[in-house]
């Protein structure tokens, strides 16, 4: 089973706010996190060329009525996004296909090797992150009250995978990838 629809979420700027498509694309995959750890249907995210959108994948087309249906009691989406119609994956598709995973970078308490609140190895990660040019998202968590960084690598794949289970940010893993078909 893989992506078989999708939809287009895009973020903008208010006439009144001077807020970076960067920050704004932030807010709404901590909200479209929100909805997935919710919702029993798994969507996964696509990070378009365009930097003020992201791309929410599915596995059957009727899935998006329960998102759209959460994502418009939000406020914020209503004032700063625009939700596109969903639509099918041609069942021809032969482009290319493209995994969309994690980039983990630890915390310094999470490091055991860390000494005077320095962690060599998040350092090392950080700087692997930016010579690499992945994306990256400043989220806050609800649960802990923490705000931090989520890196995400795009990963080529030749074809689309067996299974399609993202985790609740709807990106995959080393262990468990995501594969979606990369649309223009």
């Amino acid at each position: 089973m893989h992506a078989s629809a999708y939809l287009d979420i895009r973020v903008h700027g208010g006439a009144d706010t001077d807020l970076q498509p960067a920050v704004l694309r932030g807010r709404l995959l901590g909200i479209l996190h929100g909805c997935f750890r919710q919702l029993t249907p798994r969507f996964a995210i696509a990070l378009p060329s365009q930097r003020n959108e992201l791309r929410v994948f599915a596995t059957e087309r009727a899935h998006f009525d329960s998102l759209v249906d959460a994502l418009h009691t939000h406020r914020w989406i209503r004032d700063y996004a625009h939700i596109g119609y969903p639509r099918e994956v041609p069942t021809d598709f032969a482009g290319p296909w493209i995994g969309y995973r994690r980039f983990r970078v630890p915390t310094v308490n999470s490091d055991r090797h860390a000494q005077d609140g320095r962690s060599a190895l998040r350092e090392r990660r950080l700087l692997e992150a930016q010579q690499r040019g992945l994306e990256y998202f400043h989220l806050h968590s609800a649960s802990t009250q923490q705000r931090f960084v989520l890196a995400v690598e795009t990963v080529p794949h030749a074809e689309p995978g067996t299974h399609f289970s993202p985790n609740s940010f709807g990106f995959g893993s080393t262990d468990n990838p995501c594969v979606l078909p990369h649309l223009p």
